[in-house]
């Protein structure tokens, strides 16, 4: 089977820029989007306040949501969808108010499947996330997609503006990201991300990163897959897709 590949990513602020709660942040989708794309759309902040964190415009699509990861005064939620062909506006996040100065931030990054038009994307591992000791490199333990045709997205998140760098892990990239995403709107912190495709249902390594300054904070992982659809034209909705994978033969 063929691996999707990475076709974008934007975000809000760009690296290095400011940006705290209370707001609401949108990212302009990268341009040249095709029905049947992955939309990712992450937002993190220098807080353990899931709550605070809400898809407040959705563009259009229909998104899915996970529970996301809160440790060490810092969390990320994720949103995903596959895209319809058509956006209606700019996605968001809103980002209740809280104590002191959170700093907020939004990604999106977009994946294409290797048959992008007759393509069902479906979550194929659960959002898996983790606490991150002080440490260099920060370390991400591998996983195991369960489906072939995959992407696996790993996301590294300390409070201080670190650069990252010497990203390690047979089979993992960073190619069309930013190397960190740096936010200084009052209390810092940093993300970076990475990525790894698949044309087979195979183990990731692990794989690991080093901060320019070690600190705490979290990380995550989860992995999506996309089949084709069978010949009785399902809808591309999760609802469906064990149907999808049965119509293939691996």
């Amino acid at each position: 089977m063929a691996a999707p590949t990475f076709f974008g990513v934007a975000s809000n602020p760009a690296d290095n820029g400011a940006a705290n709660e209370p707001t609401t942040l949108a990212v302009t989708p990268p341009a040249s989007m095709v029905t049947g794309d992955l939309v990712v759309l992450i937002g993190w902040q220098r807080s353990t306040s899931l709550a605070s964190m809400t898809l407040s415009a959705d563009g259009g699509q229909k998104w899915e949501t996970t529970v996301g990861v809160a440790q060490n005064t810092s969390s990320a939620k994720v949103f995903w969808c596959q895209f319809d062909g058509v956006w209606t506006a700019d996605p968001s996040i809103a980002f209740a108010a809280q104590g002191g100065t959170i700093t907020s931030h939004v990604a999106m990054l977009v994946f294409r499947s290797a048959n992008p038009i007759g393509a069902v994307w479906t979550l194929c591992n659960a959002f898996l996330g983790a606490a991150e000791a002080s440490a260099s490199p920060v370390v991400i333990t591998g996983i195991t997609p369960a489906r072939p045709d995959n992407v696996t997205l790993a996301m590294w998140l300390i409070t201080n503006i670190s650069t990252w760098g010497t990203l390690s892990g047979v089979g993992w990239s960073k190619t069309g990201l930013t190397a960190q995403y740096r936010n200084t709107g009052g209390s810092d912190t940093s993300a970076s991300f990475a990525y790894q495709l698949q044309g087979v249902a195979a183990p990731t390594n692990d794989v690991s990163q080093v901060p320019s300054t070690a600190t705490t904070g979290c990380s995550f992982t989860m992995a999506w897959a996309s089949a084709p659809i069978n010949d009785r034209t399902i809808a591309p909705d999760t609802d469906h897709v064990e149907d999808a994978y049965e119509a293939v033969a691996y």
